[in-house]
């Protein structure tokens, strides 16, 4: 069939079908977005201004400082590695936590490709003038790929990828052990538990290039640490992190800093 039939045969479907909210399935009058108004705005997308370093939300009497940094990063000991920052589009709760379940477990496969439309009309408020050479999903390990048959930090990425016009990069970096979760393991040995996890199989599409790893939930900054790190050694010329979700309570003064404390407890 033809690209000239399949677009007639779309728009004729468009007029016949009414376009459904993939989480409420409810009929959308706004064919363009990828939520109805109410399931998108029951999402709660974090608002700036955000630390530069761990996109924690921070007080709004913090905006127009030139350097915006949460109380835990600026009194972290041990910062994370030069080029590296997070930004999380939403709290890991409610309708968001929903929709990232069933899109996991419950092979809810239209949710991805809407819930990674819904990151990228949200991408400006993260990196406002940031520009990035290619796009990383976090890969999965082969075992993990076969029982699930597919990575939903790719089905996220996609749409994103596309409306950066950046390549959705898919070969560069494998997940070499398959990694128990996170949560199973004290705070001093989640390190450990990921240490040779990856490798760069490509280290030339990586080279001379930023990155942005696209991840669905944030919960331990020891993964994008680990990643982070990988990537800078092989030559990357910035690392940033743009995840769907995070679990921690964006202004609890408890949150630890990057790669340790409560981020460190990985959901699989």
């Amino acid at each position: 069939m033809s690209f000239g039939v399949r677009s007639f045969l779309g728009e004729i479907l468009e007029v016949l079908l009414p376009r459904v909210c993939p989480f409420c399935r409810r009929a959308t009058p706004n064919g363009q977005d990828p939520f109805c108004t109410g399931c998108a705005e029951s999402f709660k997308p974090f608002r700036p201004p955000f630390c530069t370093v761990c996109g924690r939300p921070v007080p709004a009497s913090f905006h127009g400082a030139e350097s915006l940094l949460c109380t835990t990063c600026l009194h972290c000991p041990r910062p994370p590695c030069p080029g590296f920052r997070v930004r999380c589009v939403g709290p890991y709760e409610g309708n968001l936590r929903e929709a990232i379940l069933r899109l996991k477990y419950g092979r809810d496969l239209l949710l991805g490709p809407a819930l990674g439309t819904w990151m990228a009309s949200r991408f400006r408020v993260f990196f406002p003038q940031d520009s990035f050479d290619l796009l990383l999903p976090v890969p999965l390990h082969r075992a993990r790929l076969r029982q699930r048959e597919f990575n939903q930090s790719v089905l996220l990425g996609r749409p994103l990828a596309h409306s950066l016009r950046v390549p959705l990069e898919l070969k560069a970096v494998l997940r070499i052990r398959d990694t128990p979760s996170q949560s199973l393991y004290r705070r001093g040995d989640r390190r450990k538990n990921l240490k040779g996890a990856f490798r760069v199989a490509s280290a030339e599409r990586i080279r001379g290039r930023s990155v942005l790893l696209v991840d669905d939930v944030f919960t331990t900054g020891a993964t994008a640490a680990a990643l982070a790190t990988l990537l800078l050694d092989a030559g990357a010329t910035g690392v940033s992190v743009l995840c769907l979700a995070r679990t921690v309570d964006p202004t609890s003064p408890q949150s630890g800093p990057i790669g340790s404390g409560p981020h460190e407890t990985e959901a699989p």
